[in-house]
C-alpha cells in the first residue's frame, strides 16, 4: 500500500511543509542532501525533485551506496554522469544511504560535486548523517525531514482509508497512529496488515512486529541470535550483515529490537536471553538518554509483569 500511495508531486505529499516550500523555490542548481528516518519520504522526494528538474525515467540513476561503497564504483558512476545520453537531456543521480560509502569513496566525490554540469542534479539520502564526512556534507544543501505531526499522519490515514473503503474503529485508529510514530511507510504497511481485524491485543502485537520487521536483515540476525545457533553460523550472518550496515547501526537496531521483544513478546518468560543481552548493552557506553529510558522502562515492565518468574 505504501507503494500504491507513493506521492508523485509535492501537492500529493503529506507533511514536510517547510521542506516542500524551500525545494519548490529552489533552482535545483546544487546537490541536495535529504536527512531523516527510514520510511520518512526521502526517496519519494528525490524522485519528485527529479521530475521537477525535467529528467525523464531513463535519465535517473539510482544507487544504494551500501551496494557500491568502493572508490572504483564511484568513479564509474561519476564518469557515467558526464557522458551524453540518447534517452535523456538531463540526468539525476540519487545516492541512497550515502553514509554507506567508504571514506575514500566519499573523498572521491568532492571535486565532481563542485563541477557538475547544469544538466546534472545529484540527490543524496541518509539516515545516519554523522557517518558522512563534513567535507562531503558541505557540498550539498541539506534538508532535515522530521516525522509527520499527529494531524498530518492522521490526515494521511483518513485519505488512504477513504480511498480504499476501509473502516477503522477509534481504538484501532489510535493504535495505528501511535505505532506509526509519524512515519508514512510504517503507517501504510501497518494498515495493510491489520485491516479487517478488531482484536486490540492482536493488532498491538502485529503492529509491533511490523516495526521489528522494518529492521530487515538486522531482524533476521536478531532471530538467529535468539535461536541459540552456534557461533560459527552467527558470525557468518554478522559478516554478511556488515556488508550493508555499519556496526553502530546494527548495535542501535539490536537494542531497539531487544527492548521491543521484552515489551511485546507473547511468551515473555522464554526471552531470558534477551534480558541478558539487554543488561549487557546497558553496561556499555550508551550515550542516548532517550534510548536508555526506553530500555529501563522495558526492563521494569518485564520484571513487574513476571515478578515471580525472573
Amino acid at each position: 500500500m505504501h507503494l500504491k500511495y507513493r506521492p508523485k508531486t509535492f501537492e500529493e505529499l503529506f507533511g514536510h511543509s517547510a521542506v516542500k516550500k524551500a525545494l519548490s523555490e529552489s533552482k535545483l542548481d546544487r546537490p541536495i542532501l535529504l536527512i531523516g528516518l527510514s520510511g520518512i519520504g526521502k526517496t519519494t522526494i528525490a524522485y519528485i525533485l527529479a521530475n521537477r528538474f525535467g529528467c525523464n525515467e531513463e535519465g535517473i540513476i539510482h544507487h544504494n551506496c551500501f551496494h557500491f561503497s568502493g572508490i572504483d564504483r564511484v568513479r564509474e558512476v561519476v564518469n557515467d554522469l558526464n557522458r551524453s545520453s540518447l534517452f535523456s537531456d538531463k540526468k539525476v543521480l540519487i545516492l541512497d544511504e550515502i553514509h554507506g560509502l567508504s571514506a575514500q569513496a566519499q573523498q572521491e566525490l568532492l571535486i565532481p560535486l563542485e563541477n557538475l554540469s547544469e544538466n546534472v542534479l545529484v540527490i543524496a539520502c541518509t539516515t545516519t548523517i554523522d557517518k558522512v564526512k563534513d567535507t562531503l556534507v558541505s557540498r550539498f544543501i541539506s534538508y532535515n525531514l522530521l516525522p509527520l505531526t499527529r494531524d498530518e499522519i492522521a490526515a494521511l490515514l483518513k485519505y488512504v482509508t477513504t480511498e480504499e473503503g476501509i473502516h477503522l474503529t477509534k481504538p484501532v485508529k489510535s493504535l495505528l497512529l501511535k505505532h506509526s510514530e509519524g512515519i508514512p511507510r510504517r503507517l501504510l504497511t501497518g494498515l495493510t496488515k491489520i485491516k479487517g481485524l478488531d482484536d486490540l491485543d492482536e493488532i498491538e502485537y502485529i503492529l509491533q512486529k511490523n516495526i521489528l520487521e522494518e529492521e530487515g536483515d538486522v531482524y533476521e540476525f536478531f532471530k538467529a541470535l535468539m535461536s541459540g545457533l552456534s557461533w560459527s553460523i552467527i558470525s557468518k550472518k554478522l559478516s554478511t550483515l556488515l556488508k550493508s550496515n555499519t556496526p553502530e547501526s546494527i548495535r542501535v537496531s539490536l537494542v531497539n529490537l531487544i527492548g521491543s521483544r521484552i515489551l511485546y513478546s507473547k511468551d515473555r518468560i522464554k526471552d531470558e536471553k534477551a534480558i541478558i543481552c539487554l543488561l549487557g548493552t546497558l553496561t556499555q557506553n550508551v550515550s542516548d538518554y532517550l534510548l536508555k529510558s526506553y530500555l529501563i522502562a522495558a526492563i521494569y515492565s518485564f520484571c513487574n509483569g513476571e515478578k515471580n518468574e525472573v
